[in-house]
């Protein structure tokens, strides 16, 4: 994994000078190249394949969602770096634009703190995607049952409908679409998107501008509200539980489960277990497979499930995942995503030809 290859992108040569110098300095750090312009860091991507991206968000850049979107399919961690960092709706904005994994604080560029939190972010970032990369090594690879072991799906306790969302690299602009969709009285909404923990709770307040419904990020305990969307916190599993006649939810810590923390597979396995046969849910872009298996089992427990189309994704690898495990046949393009979960009263198995 050592020494890491680390590529800067920043129009400003004093952000380069001072990146330069700390990492070359560490013997974990290799090879560190810089770039100004869309061509060269697209170059730079294909043929040297950097370990990890430092991304100057305040530098004009053109086509960078382009280019990020290619950094995300090549499996490359994108960190930002801003002096915008109060800003937490900015801040969470530009992450979910640029598919960011982590963010640097520039107001600390050279002061002496800037060098640790620069080369601790990288190694941390890099460690994890390390793992994330070793697909050989299966048994690194912790599944839902760390968390909450397989156990038959139980009857419903009511009649309560709800909507599941699982969510990755592309997530943001397509919650932002579809959200808005949803009528104020729509079914609750539980919503698992990959995301770091310092943006989910701004990302959340941003969606309930734009929707009809009452959008925030899930806390500990929250009930089951009809017209409430309810995010995962970036740093906690989210699992729908329930208590007598009343559904709730309920946040863990704990390892990552398919190299994510909140993972998909941890909410869709906790609803089929308590409500499967009320349950719509759909797997939407994103790469890897998380969200799979839970799907899967939803289905199983009776519910009806989705996957979103290979046109509308921004990465179609949970999709597809879904689709070649059995978990749904059924494709939906991401502007049909609200009528088909909303349709209670159509079978998945109507879709399935």
């Amino acid at each position: 994994m050592y020494p890491l290859n680390v590529l800067i992108i920043s129009c400003f040569e004093k952000l380069h000078n001072e990146i330069n110098h700390i990492l070359t300095l560490d013997s974990q750090f290799e090879s560190i190249v810089s770039s100004s312009t869309f061509d060269d860091s697209i170059r730079e991507l294909e043929n040297k394949r950097p370990d990890i991206i430092l991304l100057d968000i305040d530098t004009p850049y053109e086509e960078i969602d382009k280019f990020s979107i290619k950094a995300s399919q090549a499996n490359i961690p994108i960190i930002i770096l801003s002096v915008e960092i109060e800003d937490n709706e900015f801040i969470a904005n530009e992450a979910m634009k640029y598919n960011a994994v982590e963010l640097i604080d520039k107001n600390f560029l050279g002061k002496n703190e800037f060098a640790s939190i620069l080369v601790n972010t990288c190694l941390s970032i890099a460690d994890q995607y390390q793992n994330y990369s070793a697909k050989e090594d299966k048994s690194s690879k912790n599944s839902v049952d760390v968390i909450l072991p397989f156990k038959y799906f139980e009857t419903p306790i009511n009649d309560e409908q709800l909507i599941l969302i699982g969510i990755s690299t592309g997530g943001a602009p397509a919650l932002r679409k579809i959200l808005p969709l949803f009528p104020k009285d729509s079914p609750c909404i539980l919503i698992v998107q990959h995301m770091p923990m310092e943006f989910t709770e701004a990302f959340s307040k941003q969606l309930d501008k734009l929707s009809q419904m009452n959008v925030s990020e899930a806390r500990a305990g929250d009930p089951i509200m009809q017209g409430h969307v309810l995010i995962a916190p970036g740093s906690r599993h989210m699992l729908l539980k329930k208590n007598h006649n009343q559904y709730y939810l309920d946040l863990l810590d704990g390892p990552l489960i398919n190299w994510h923390k909140p993972s998909i597979d941890v909410l869709f396995r906790s609803a089929a277990q308590c409500a499967g046969a009320n349950i719509s849910a759909c797997v939407m872009t994103g790469m890897g497979d998380d969200g799979a298996q839970g799907l899967l089992e939803l289905k199983r427990a009776g519910a009806r499930t989705f996957a979103q189309d290979e046109a509308s994704c921004a990465v179609f690898g949970m999709p597809k995942a879904a689709i070649q495990i059995g978990a749904t046949k059924q494709l939906v393009t991401l502007e049909d995503i609200p009528d088909v979960l909303l349709d209670f009263t159509k079978s998945d198995s109507e879709g399935d030809s």
